[in-house]
């Protein structure tokens, strides 16, 4: 292994450490790449700028009728919430966004939707027009999972999506789906209580003289440092 790869996976090895946006360990990688930068003899420089955050304080959905099961979720940041203690919805599943797939159900009101589809704008906008109650969507990573080897990942709503409206989401893992719809679940209690606030992200810029005298000549490189939730984010755009 030459001196370059060595370096790239020290490198690597030194950021392998959970680091979402907006938190101390973001600001900890943005710092260590400024010295990495500096140590080559490049100019960098941190900007701040403001992003929207928020803490899921509480997340659960528990099948109520006509029987007793607590399912494993997450929930959806910046999707809203219910009153404390949640709220008891009829569980319906929608199969696909289509004339087809909503038959029969154009009014969702008091419903916890199951959704076996990725929530992309339309299907999203389709929901809200027909007064879901709460969306629950089913983990995509593998049809029928083992815990062990996924995860269920939290994210931020899109800003596309909260100027349709807000809708409490949640995830699941697809086996309890197949579960729930097997056994024939008909109600689920839904609770979600978040926070939403604005914190700050920052980007890192650098500047490396090139070795040759090119003039007019500039090489852009861009990638992200953060990290999801739940892992290191060693190999992610690293």
């Amino acid at each position: 292994m030459n001196n370059r790869e060595t370096y790239q996976y020290q490198l690597l090895e030194k950021l392998s450490f959970n680091r979402f946006g907006g938190t101390e360990d973001e600001l900890k990688a943005a710092r260590l790449l400024l010295g990495e930068i500096e140590s080559f003899g490049g100019k960098g420089e941190s900007m701040d700028f403001t992003i929207p955050a928020y803490t899921i304080e509480k997340a659960a959905i528990t099948v109520t009728s006509p029987f007793t099961r607590s399912i494993e979720c997450v929930a959806q940041g910046h999707s809203g919430q219910f009153p404390e203690g949640g709220v008891e919805l009829q569980l319906r599943y929608v199969e696909a966004n289509s004339p087809a797939g909503f038959h029969g159900q154009e009014d969702l009101t008091g419903c916890a939707v199951l959704v076996n589809n990725p929530l992309d704008w339309d299907l999203y906008k389709a929901l809200f027009d027909r007064h879901a109650g709460a969306v629950i969507v089913i983990n995509a990573d593998k049809w029928y999972q083992d815990d062990s080897t996924t995860d269920l990942i939290s994210r931020a709503m899109r800003e596309t999506f909260l100027a349709v409206g807000a809708i409490p989401v949640f995830t699941i893992r697809s086996k309890d789906a197949n579960e729930m719809l097997r056994d024939g679940a008909r109600t689920v209690r839904v609770e979600l209580r978040q926070k939403s606030f604005d914190t700050t992200s920052r980007d890192v810029l650098a500047v490396v003289e090139g070795t040759e005298a090119r003039p007019g000549e500039d090489i852009v490189l861009t990638a992200h440092y953060d990290s999801v939730t739940v892992g290191t984010g060693s190999w992610d755009n690293g």
